[in-house]
């Protein structure tokens, strides 16, 4: 027999703790290139990076990264729950 459903859910939400900080910076150059003035203000994605660091630190690069956690860490835990169980 497989995991019960709470812990399936707690496998999903404890994976998107590292899965949400890890593409924390990509999604800070991302934003920062498609906001508003963003393609005015920046050659590319890489000049958006260098740029970000050179200005505010590497720690710009976690901008936002608790919210992130707060939001994707749940979307994955219902995810994994029910794509174990409807999947069985």
């Amino acid at each position: 027999e497989g995991l019960g459903f709470g812990q399936l859910m707690l496998s999903g939400l404890l994976a998107g703790i590292p899965a949400a900080a890890l593409v924390t910076p990509m999604d800070v150059v991302k934003t920062r290139w498609q906001a508003v003035g963003g393609m005015d203000k920046y050659k590319d994605p890489m000049d958006v990076l260098q740029r970000s660091v050179q200005e505010e630190g590497m720690e710009v690069l976690m901008t936002g990264w608790g919210a992130r956690v707060l939001r994707v860490s749940p979307q994955l835990a219902i995810n994994l729950a029910m794509f174990e169980i409807l999947g069985s």
